[in-house]
């Protein structure tokens, strides 16, 4: 199982010659909790439609989530409660409900899951993991081909004597497939990007090592409208050693021959751990990167901000915003949305009710937070790599794993999300305030609501209230608890109904600027 390792280390490997395996891939029911009541236990005061967990009595955890073609979703990570043994490769396929239609396992008696996988153009599935049970060394990459019921067709590993790692796959033009991990077994470093392209029998045709002399490893992969592949990761730049990790962004063709390259990083430099986790292409041409920037570290006492990075098609960054960022928080998935703008998934450790809890943040087509919520219970809960996606009538899915509600001690977790009725809209210059409006077709009640300070201020309060009525196209005004006064950047984050929105700003004695 690779759960709070994958968050903290993410440390992976590659490999060169395949090996063909079979296995018996099992099938078991799952524990399916009342949507309405986990909504009440934990999510209340959000816009969800509904909410699902998957599991057993052991541990489960989500990796991945795309739509389907006939409006489902799947499901993609790992069990421990059914299969062979260890952890497993686990598959479920859920209706547009949310009701699951079948899952399977895969996997032997010591750890194999997967981290990637999405519906083919035959309606089967493919998948990307590792595995400790099968290939040539002590932890392998593992390529699983299964039909549009799961039945597993093939499975392919790669990898050499050390720990080799897929992290990302996708379906090619050509019907072939494209990886993106990284390897410790091949290439000049202790850990290297590490890309293998092969046909639609999951034969490799190439497989090509990039990176520095220090760590460097692969999260997401793309094909370009060129033909060629984008991915992103974490790599080691620093000579001296002080800086961990820059996001990296490398651009190759079609054979995997390298185009260019760019390295991105927040400063201060010392002990910083910055990677980027999912990349897009833009209808610009361009490209978009989620990902974090943070101080070395993997909990609620460490530093760390999600962030978004837009370049040319050319890699060159165009602008870049950050989010939360109190204590750790981190943006791992990101799409387009119908409106021209992002979507995006990951966790915080900032904002929330429990522990780390999962985050989800709509932003305009210039990077700009429209809004964000999150849900989560007293525990650990987390959306990570590939979890979130527009559906064709423009509601979110977004997919994770829950340590506050379910069967076990951790279960794969999917929300149903709408768009918020309410809106919130900063005003500043003498003082800050909040309006706030119901776009909804009925009035709200008792509506939860607060404001919070951060920053270099000598005046000026958090403030919390309800709303006792707050009538459907009506608005009120909310403001910060006192006048504001100070000098220097400050945060001011306002959550109403669940609905929360952050503006970065700088204070000029009583005036607000905003960021």
């Amino acid at each position: 199982m690779i759960k709070k390792f994958t968050i903290q280390v993410l440390i992976c490997t590659i490999l060169i010659a395949p090996f063909l395996m079979t296995f018996q891939a099992e099938e078991k029911r799952l524990d399916i909790q009342n949507a309405n009541e986990i909504q009440h236990q934990a999510f209340n005061d959000s816009p969800i439609i509904w909410t699902k967990t998957f599991g057993g009595r052991g541990s489960e955890i989500c990796y991945s989530m795309d739509t389907t073609r006939d409006g489902g979703c799947i499901l993609v990570g790992e069990t421990t409660s059914f299969g062979s043994g260890g952890s497993d490769v686990w598959l479920v396929k859920v209706d547009r409900n949310g009701q699951e239609e079948w899952n399977k396992t895969y996997g032997s008696s010591h750890g194999d899951y997967a981290v990637d996988g999405h519906q083919t153009s035959d309606n089967g599935f493919i998948l990307v993991g590792g595995t400790t049970s099968y290939g040539a060394g002590d932890h392998d990459t593992w390529l699983i081909k299964t039909d549009q019921t799961g039945n597993e067709l093939w499975n392919m590993t790669f990898g050499g004597p050390d720990r080799d790692q897929g992290y990302a796959v996708k379906q090619v033009s050509d019907g072939g497939f494209i990886i993106c991990g990284g390897t410790k077994s091949y290439g000049k470093g202790p850990n290297d990007y590490w890309v293998i392209r092969t046909d639609q029998n999951g034969h490799e045709l190439w497989n090509i090592t990039y990176g520095t002399k220090g760590y460097d490893w692969g999260y997401d992969i793309i094909e370009t409208s060129d033909n060629g592949f984008i991915f992103t990761g974490g790599t080691d730049t620093s000579i001296t050693g002080t800086h961990i990790l820059d996001i990296g962004l490398i651009k190759v063709n079609k054979d995997g021959v390298l185009q260019w390259e760019k390295f991105f990083n927040k400063p201060p430099v010392e002990k910083r751990w910055d990677e980027g986790y999912g990349v897009i292409q833009t209808v610009d041409g361009g490209y978009i990167i989620a990902g974090i920037a943070h101080t070395y570290g993997w909990d609620e006492n460490s530093n760390g901000a999600g962030w978004i990075i837009k370049t040319d098609a050319k890699g060159n960054k165009q602008w870049d915003k950050t989010y939360g960022g109190g204590n750790c928080d981190c943006l791992c998935s990101i799409r387009i949305t119908s409106d021209g703008g992002y979507i995006l998934s990951g966790w915080t450790y900032t904002y929330g009710k429990g522990d780390a809890d999962m985050w989800i943040m709509k932003t305009d087509a210039q990077g700009i937070d429209q809004w964000d919520i999150t849900l989560g219970g007293d525990k650990f809960d987390c959306s990570m790599f590939h979890t979130i996606q527009q559906t064709a009538d423009q509601y979110y899915l977004i997919a994770g794993y829950t340590e506050s509600i379910g069967s076990g001690s951790s279960d794969i977790i999917l929300v149903k999300l709408g768009e918020p009725l309410i809106t919130i809209a900063g005003n500043g210059q003498n003082g800050f305030s909040w309006t706030v409006k119901n776009g909804g077709e009925d009035d709200l009640e008792d509506v939860n609501w607060s404001i919070s300070l951060d920053g270099l201020h000598f005046m000026g309060s958090d403030r919390s209230g309800t709303i006792d009525l707050l009538p459907a196209g009506g608005e009120i005004t909310l403001r910060v608890g006192g006048m504001v006064l100070g000098f220097g950047p400050m945060s001011i984050r306002v959550t109403v109904g669940g609905i929360g929105k952050t503006l970065n700003c700088f204070l000029l004695g009583p005036f607000v600027i905003k960021g």
